[in-house]
């Protein structure tokens, strides 16, 4: 018997009061606001005339008001006839077009992960090879939490968290969709997978006959990493061993090459003899190539194996709210009422920092990013101080953080319930990292004067009790932030703290548990005390931890600060370890109640410190705020109180949603909540921008403005046709896959991503290089193309025009400087996420005649410090810069007044920090960024995910919540990209 699809299902669900149309979260996921038929044309959903309205309508009546569920099915799905009801092929369409961008499937798929019920888990766990497990037996466990989802709680009856027995046999309709497109896709997935894994040997097979060349390397590396993404997704032992194996052939292969290979690190007795797949030789790897071939296939491995190790499984396109106005900040900075009236030597008095610095800081920094450990030679000078080597030094606001935070968590009297934690709010560019470090420093000196029982500063004096007692433990400090990170906390520890005054230990999800955190691992046999090791985690290997140790939450009827119990000891984890302080940076991705949320108050238990970092403390609603403050650690948001006023708060902003002003009762509802809040969060919450005063009344931080140029461009049948080839192979892993910790991350879309920059005919191939622009144009990459060109415009004087975007090619304005004394002392520095793309990129450059240098975290620090070096100075012609995230950290390029983003950061963290490289201290001009976008394409989700909306955020950092006021740091001079995330239908995503 036919079954119903999800257009059928979506009939029967709107003949229950009009659902789902009318409830506010269908509403924030389809983008309709006012149903499927409202009186006014313009609230029509997209596309549709009133004509079409009526002819669907029509159809919706006569579906219903057939006799049986068969009759409907039937009438729904018939392919022929139905001439008099047009509006089945009309509401068919509609709904197809949108069901991707709705993003049903993903919360269906997200669900059946979170109860253990996604079909692929369910062959592993039970051994099936044969036969697909029933949808019957498992979708109804999901369809209460799924309901809740994609419905709200207006679907529920009140009081209840069970759906009404309608409802459910329509949602079930619609899981049931999914879990035969899951069906579809491993079906798909397991037919290649043969093909898949013959390449591979193939590919080894390959390198063993002849002599090893740089595109037979090139190859085997592309071919093992398809393979391993194929036997992770479809998870079976045999797969996942045969993986392994040829990882490690690479990695010996790589090895024998010179590089230095990340791997796990697992205990000894846990480890097994390689066996040799390919038997190449080192002799032979050593004559492979030059050195640059041998770079180029380094930074390939990098691609495929290192870097997205410590990805986290959030999705790239976020929840967004609608266009709002900022509210004015009138009021005042939070966590500044006392160090408002302190100048910069009353707090390093008051701190006891002489010269406004902790006793364990170094004095420089260099501008190319290296730190003392890196390169202890390049900080000895005698005589004047060479200009490579900037002082370090705390701005007044930053001593003032640190000012604030020991008097928000020391108190004056023995109080053993304070609320030990503050949440770090500032606006991205005022530096956080450095506060946090600086505090962890503060706490070292402490200790350091007690033991020794010198006088302790002022504030300490005057502040003597932290938890309940004046004495502080010697326990280590660790820092938790998204894995992107982990390397640029660890070089800002190093290029703040002195050589060797304390230990950086790096947790991740390479590391063993039992054998980091055991008495054997690096922590307990340290030769330093506890307070000078410094411990730096990625939120994944956390996350992992805690999925390990403790058991799943109740899926139902829990309260998001419960912490479900651990499934055994947690002896020589990260659960049974005590800090003296904990940072979590980049806290909002622990927002939603889950596992994140309660991995993260699992661990701050163990903390006498809570450091709690975010520039966006409020992500998609209200309840955001008390989920952080949960991490701060204050007690009204462990409450039953603060769990109904949240449903209360829902429930009256879904009302304010409804009325038809323009979103103004609703901005009003999120004003009055948020300054409720705010209430509960004084003492605890520090929040400062970039348009803040210090104790002079002087700016906080006197940048130029950047001004945003974003050009879509159309490329050419060739890219599009090879993009979309690509991008089959990720859409059958997003669906196919059993981990939500490897569907959403960066290494499923790399070969999609990289054909964006150049499309190659096929991705095993090296990247090509190029003798003369006539060899380049019949297969150009236009992205490539027009960086080039683009360089080449703002290169040819100082005052050249923008160039601007129209039809998707750039339009480039005439020279104007006649007349004028031309100056060329212009630097463009490129931002390309994948390095091993940079030769190419150079090479097209050089047939524009642009000569150019290029970074990246596998050369080394000499090198890196002469290439930066020559973009400063004069001797070298090249004045434009290409480098990736990776080796990026630390550097100062504020000499570059153009930032090209060749390649879209996955983050809008991401892009902040890129931008960040010209766009800081002590840059004097205006700095023009400039994002090349490839049209159909994820270049365009991407880039608007990084527009993320503010305007509750703001409501919560405003003291007074005055009228609105629009500001902006940016100025935008684009061609037309006013689009939705949910209008892009195309490549990975369509």
């Amino acid at each position: 018997m036919p079954s119903h699809t999800a257009a059928s299902a979506l009939i029967r669900l709107f003949f229950f009061n009009g659902a789902p149309w009318e409830w506010s979260v269908w509403q924030e996921l389809t983008g309709i606001r006012h149903g499927l038929f409202p009186s006014e044309d313009k609230k029509l959903p997209p596309g549709w005339t009133r004509k079409d309205a009526s002819d669907v309508w029509s159809y919706f009546l006569a579906y219903n008001n057939l006799d049986t569920e068969e009759q409907k099915i039937r009438f729904a799905t018939r392919t022929k006839g139905n001439s008099s009801y047009p509006g089945r092929v009309i509401w068919n369409s509609f709904v197809s077009r949108n069901w991707s961008r709705w993003g049903v499937n993903t919360l269906v798929v997200e669900e059946l992960r979170a109860w253990d019920v996604h079909p692929v888990s369910i062959l592993v766990r039970e051994n099936i090879n044969s036969s697909w497990p029933c949808a019957d037996f498992y979708i109804p466990m999901i369809l209460d939490t799924l309901g809740m989802k994609l419905f709200g709680e207006e679907a529920f009856p009140s009081g209840s968290e069970v759906l009404p027995t309608d409802l459910r046999r329509c949602l079930q309709n619609l899981a049931q969709r999914s879990w035969s497109t899951i069906r579809l896709q491993v079906s798909v997935l397991r037919n290649r997978s043969t093909e898949i894994e013959a390449a591979a040997v193939a590919a080894f097979e390959d390198l063993d006959q002849g002599k090893p060349t740089k595109a037979k390397v090139n190859r085997a590396i592309r071919a093992v990493a398809k393979w391993k993404e194929c036997a992770e997704l479809l998870h079976t032992a045999e797969n996942i061993k045969k993986a392994e194996d040829m990882l490690a052939e690479i990695q010996v292969i790589m090895e024998g090459l010179g590089a230095k290979v990340v791997k796990p690190k697992v205990p000894k007795a846990k480890s097994e003899i390689h066996l040799r797949i390919c038997k190449v030789s080192t002799a032979a790897l050593k004559d492979l190539a030059t050195e640059e071939d041998v770079t180029d296939l380094l930074s390939v491995y990098h691609e495929y194996f290192e870097a997205h190790v410590e990805d986290e499984d959030e999705p790239p396109i976020t929840d967004e709210l609608p266009e709002k106005k900022e509210l004015n900040n009138s009021g005042g900075d939070f966590g500044m009422e006392a160090e408002q009236k302190l100048s910069f030597s009353s707090l390093s008095c008051k701190l006891g920092f002489r010269n406004g610095l902790p006793a364990q800081f170094n004095l420089f920094r260099h501008r190319s990013g290296i730190s003392p450990w890196d390169d202890e030679k390049a900080f000895k000078f005698a005589g004047p101080v060479p200009v490579e080597l900037l002082p370090i030094r705390f701005y007044w606001h930053q001593l003032a953080a640190i000012h604030s935070i020991t008097r928000s968590v020391f108190t004056e009297e023995k109080d053993g319930n304070h609320t030990m934690g503050v949440l770090i709010g500032d606006e991205v560019g005022l530096g956080k990292t450095a506060q946090a470090i600086g505090m962890l420093a503060f706490m070292n000196q402490l200790i350091f004067l007690q033991r020794r029982e010198l006088q302790l500063p002022p504030i300490i004096r005057d502040r003597p009790y932290l938890a309940g007692s004046t004495k502080i433990p010697s326990l280590p400090h660790l820092i938790v932030c998204p894995g992107t990170l982990l390397a640029q906390w660890v070089s800002e520890l190093k290029v703040l703290f002195l050589p060797k005054s304390v230990d950086i230990l790096v947790y991740d999800s390479q590391a063993d548990s039992a054998t980091f955190w055991g008495p054997d691992g690096p922590l307990h046999t340290s030769n330093h005390d506890l307070h000078n090791c410094i411990i730096v985690s990625s939120h994944s290997a956390l996350f992992t931890d805690m999925q390990k140790t403790h058991k799943k939450p109740d899926r139902k009827n829990v309260r998001p600060w419960t912490i479900p119990d651990a499934k055994s000891s947690l002896v020589n984890t990260i659960f049974s370890q005590d800090f003296l302080t904990i940072t979590v940076d980049e806290a909002h991705h622990m927002r939603n109640a889950g596992n994140k949320h309660t991995a993260a108050l699992r661990l701050l238990q163990q903390t006498r410190v809570r450091l709690i970092m975010t520039a966006t403390p409020l992500h998609t609603a209200p309840k955001d705020i008390a989920s952080v403050a949960r991490l701060v650690g204050i007690p009204h948001f462990f409450t039953e109180e603060t769990f109904i006023e949240e449903k209360s708060d829902a429930a009256r902003f879904r009302r304010a949603k409804k009325l038809d002003d323009d979103g103004e009762s609703a901005l009003a509802e999120q004003v009055q909540i948020v300054k409720r809040l705010q209430d509960h969060c004084e003492g605890h919450f520090l929040r400062r921008t970039a348009r803040s005063h210090d104790v002079d009344g002087q700016v906080l931080l006197e940048l130029p403005p950047y001004i945003e140029i974003v050009g879509t461009l159309v490329l050419t049948e060739r890219e599009t046709s090879i993009m979309k080839e690509r991008s089959e192979f990720a859409k059958a892993t997003v669906l196919s896959s059993t981990d939500s910790t490897k569907i959403q991350t960066k290494k499923f879309y790399l070969e999609y991503r990289t054909a964006v920059g150049y499309a190659k005919e096929d991705p095993a191939d090296p990247w090509p290089l190029f003798k003369s622009l006539e060899e380049w144009e019949p297969v150009k990459s236009t992205k490539m193309d027009v960086c080039a060109r683009v360089c080449k415009h703002y290169l040819t004087h100082d005052d050249m025009e923008d160039v601007t975007f129209v039809d998707g090619v750039p339009v480039f304005p005439e020279s104007a400087a006649t007349g004028k004394e031309i100056r060329r002392n212009r630097r463009v520095i490129i931002y390309a996420e994948f390095s091993s793309m940079a030769p190419l990129l150079q090479n097209v450059l050089s047939l524009y005649g642009i000569p150019s240098l290029a970074i990246n975290g596998k050369i080394s620090f000499s090198q890196r410090d002469k290439r930066i070096k020559e973009l400063y100075g004069d001797s070298n012609p090249a004045r434009v810069l290409i480098f990736s995230s990776v080796g990026s950290a630390g550097l100062n390029l504020s000499i570059a007044d153009v930032v090209i983003f060749f390649d879209q950061p996955w983050s809008a963290q991401d892009e902040r920090q890129i931008r960040g490289r010209a766009h800081r201290q002590p840059q004097k001009k205006v700095v023009k960024v400039i994002y090349l976008l490839a049209s159909d394409s994820a270049d365009l989700l991407m880039n608007h995910v990084a527009r993320g909306k503010r305007n509750m955020f703001d409501a919560f950092v405003n003291k007074d919540l005055g009228e609105g006021s629009i500001y902006s740091s940016a100025v935008f001079l684009s061609d037309d990209i006013s689009y939705r995330v949910a209008d892009v239908a195309a490549g990975i995503y369509s």
